[in-house]
């Protein structure tokens, strides 16, 4: 129809390629316009901070005076051994028996049949 079964492989790589490289070098090209008009901002960082180009950061003058010499313990808190039991009583599940289910009129599941809510 628009000549689509007359194309080869090679010719499709070689568009592909081509489209590939006008888009890239045009990317390039505004970001290097872009660059070139200086919008006086450093970075993206610098300008939502509010400091402009004129201020700069001035050192501050850290010593070892301002901090304790004393050396501080890790933890604070004293250690605190818990044993566990591999077998311990975990309580009730709150679950049913299958024997509700397969025995004929059970008074539990006759009990429970109207809290069970279905769609047909």
């Amino acid at each position: 129809m628009f000549g689509i079964n007359e194309v080869t492989w090679g010719e499709f790589t070689a568009f592909i390629l081509l489209a590939l490289l006008a888009w890239y070098g045009l990317l390039v090209s505004v970001g290097w316009i872009k660059s070139k008009q200086g919008n006086g901002h450093e970075s993206y960082e610098e300008y939502q901070s509010g400091i402009t180009s004129c201020e700069t950061l001035q050192p501050i003058v850290v010593s070892s005076q301002d901090y304790p010499s004393e050396i501080l313990p890790i933890s604070l808190v004293e250690n605190i051994s818990l044993p566990a039991s591999l077998y311990e009583e975990t309580g009730y599940d709150e679950g049913l028996g299958i024997d509700h289910f397969a025995e004929r009129n059970s008074p539990v599941l006759a009990k429970m049949l109207p809290e069970i809510h279905y769609q047909q």
